[in-house]
């Protein structure tokens, strides 16, 4: 590739201040380096009170164990009618530890080994004690991003902490609701590798706004190199610690009386993820059988790392993913070039028609989603119209694409971040290659076609209402505001509202876009904490992009990899991760049997209800 004079300047300023700086980078250290037996480490549980600030003095030997308990703080009982324990107790059930979790760190040097090897053992330990003890253990893993790691006061293992809180209050809700997680115990693990190698602060909450911004930039594509190396191959670090964590753990995923496992990656730490997912995924794919043409018979694929992979702005090239995405089209015999995602059923039967409907049937409707990528993107259709600009990720919208194009990298899906790859549809049916003359004749769909490979961001998420109060650590111990309700169904009901709605219309598609959260008012329903607040979600299998109608996925209605553009209501800007009704909606997926084929959820079957007249409103105003 030749490089103009431009880019050879920026390239070689940015080489340069990187050499400069890398005399007074950070040492390759740890810092949670006490062990269980130290005795800071016997003093009993860490109360952090409603700051969540750990650097305070009479913590300062606590916080630096490697396993460590932590209370929750107590709201005063004036501001609430009743806690957890009352709840459950009035309800018939008892919660073993409804306000408490525990927090181990495992942190990898820049060489892959651990820093400590007694953290993991400690882990290892923890998880089958408690399994030994009768509890079911729900394990939460965060992998941080640039410029983090396991420093004490870095902002990632704060805002942890809060999503370990919500987690715990889903744990709660649950038990009063159904019986199910009564004596579930919660540990959270704080995965950390090298993610900062400027000599900087840790990084607050708030994230990278701070003079120090400029001198860490250049050690963007070190760090971005180390994340690669740490996740690329199955025998890579990342993957063995991951497969580590997992080994104690009793999974069934949909099962509420089995272990669960959420994995969760952040910016760089989305890319190790990415890394270490796009193997497991090729090799899931090319192992997974095929239904038979015409029967019903798809197998569900299982999980390939815990119960659910989640990518928060991960900054990783789309290739990582568009690579999964093609390989299923593969399977099915389709190329690139063969752009359609849905076919009526007034389409010729011909041979492209086959692969296609085996590609859209590749999995069955209980097929849960075992990879999610979440990304806070730009360009919303509703928003944009009434003069909003969405708070987006910069760092992996903007930055990252040009940090990608300083380093040489050609092509879209090798410069652009995973979640802002858009698929390019096409706006009429002469700017599209059609597999054959005769089927020009028959289509039905011309939006249904894209004018390049049919990869890229295929899902959208977003909240539409909020319970009215700013997350807070402290919330987690106040049941209104932070219960989350059971979703079980909510997806299969959700794919099969659709696939009815299809059936009653000669010549709809076979495969059709799913939508879970607005009624025919295109107003919030209610579905994240029944009768406790108002809050909503919202997840749309389709993309819907100012100045264009509703866009069909490029995956199909049963794909169980979502790559997901997520509006700043949910996931604000690069840092805004710490969302309460985002992750009651994450949490759903893991402790809920989303694809249960019936559903006793009351909350479930009011937003299909109002899901019905909503998706007839959008047929109408489409056609």
């Amino acid at each position: 590739m030749t490089i103009s004079l431009r880019q050879a300047l920026i390239w070689g300023w940015l080489t340069v201040s990187g050499a400069a700086l890398s005399s007074c980078t950070q040492v390759d250290d740890h810092y949670r380096v006490l062990p269980l037996t130290d005795p800071a480490c016997q003093q009993g549980d860490i109360d952090l009170g409603a700051r969540n600030a750990e650097g305070r003095k009479r913590f300062r030997s606590q916080v630096r164990c490697a396993y460590q308990g932590h209370q929750l703080p107590q709201p005063d009982p004036q501001d609430i009618p009743a806690g957890w324990a009352t709840l459950a107790q009035a309800a018939g059930h008892t919660l073993s530890e409804p306000d408490r979790y525990d927090l181990a760190f495992v942190e990898i040097r820049d060489n892959g080994r651990e820093h400590a090897p007694d953290q993991l053992r400690t882990l290892h330990t923890a998880l089958r004690d408690k399994d030994k003890a009768g509890q079911q253990n729900v394990v939460v893993t965060f992998v941080h991003g640039w410029r983090h790691d396991a420093g004490i006061r870095d902002g990632d293992i704060q805002k942890f902490r809060m999503v370990l809180g919500y987690t715990r209050a889903a744990l709660n809700s649950r038990c009063i609701d159904s019986g199910a997680y009564c004596n579930a115990s919660l540990t959270g693990v704080y995965l950390s590798w090298r993610g900062r190698s400027f000599a900087e602060p840790a990084l607050g909450a708030d994230g990278g706004m701070n003079p120090f911004g400029l001198g860490a930039f250049p050690t963007i594509w070190d760090r971005k190199d180390k994340s690669d190396a740490l996740a690329k191959g199955p025998e890579s670090t990342m993957s063995q610690v991951l497969a580590t964590i997992q080994q104690p753990l009793s999974l069934s995923p949909g099962n509420p009386k089995a272990d669960k496992m959420l994995v969760i990656g952040h910016s760089l730490g989305g890319n190790i993820l990415a890394s270490v997912m796009e193997g497991r995924a090729i090799k899931a794919i090319d192992r997974h059988s095929l239904p038979t043409p015409g029967a019903d018979n798809a197998r569900a694929m299982p999980p390939l790392l815990g119960d659910l992979v989640v990518l928060l702005n991960p900054a990783s090239e789309a290739a990582n993913w568009t690579s999964i995405q093609r390989r299923m089209r593969q399977r099915a015999d389709l190329s690139d070039d063969q752009n359609q995602v849905a076919v009526g059923t007034d389409y010729p039967n011909n041979s492209f028609r086959r692969n296609l409907l085996r590609w859209q049937t590749m999995f069955p409707q209980n097929q849960r989603p075992i990879y999610i990528s979440m990304t806070s993107t730009a360009k919303w259709h509703f928003i944009e119209t009434r003069a909003r600009i969405p708070r987006s990720d910069f760092a992996t919208g903007t930055l990252f694409p040009l940090s990608r194009w300083a380093a040489r990298y050609d092509g879209r899906e090798n410069r652009k971040a995973v979640g802002h790859l858009t698929p390019r549809y096409s706006h009429s049916p002469s700017t599209v290659a059609i597999p054959t003359p005769e089927d020009a004749a028959n289509l039905l769909y011309p939006r249904e076609i894209l004018t390049g490979p049919p990869v890229g961001a295929s899902h959208e998420f977003s909240v539409n209402q909020g319970s009215g109060k700013k997350a807070t650590y402290a919330d987690s111990m106040i049941p209104d505001a932070t219960w989350c309700s059971d979703a079980s169904g909510w997806l299969y009901e959700a794919r099969a509202l659709k696939a009815a709605q299809n059936a009653q219309k000669r010549g709809r598609s076979t495969d059709g876009y799913w939508d879970y959260g607005l009624d025919e008012t295109f107003k919030a329903v209610p579905n994240v904490a029944r009768d406790h607040n108002p809050a909503s979600i919202q997840w749309r299998h389709s993309l819907w992009l100012p100045g264009q109608k509703n866009r069909i996925s490029v995956a199909s209605s049963r794909s169980p990899f979502w790559n997901v553009r997520a509006l700043d209501t949910a996931l604000k800007e690069h840092h805004g991760w710490v969302s309460y009704p985002m992750w009651c909606a994450i949490n759903q997926l893991v402790l809920d049997d989303v694809t249960a084929r019936r559903t006793k959820s009351k909350t479930v079957m009011e937003t299909i209800e109002a899901q019905k007249t909503f998706s007839e409103e959008i047929e109408d105003r489409e056609n």
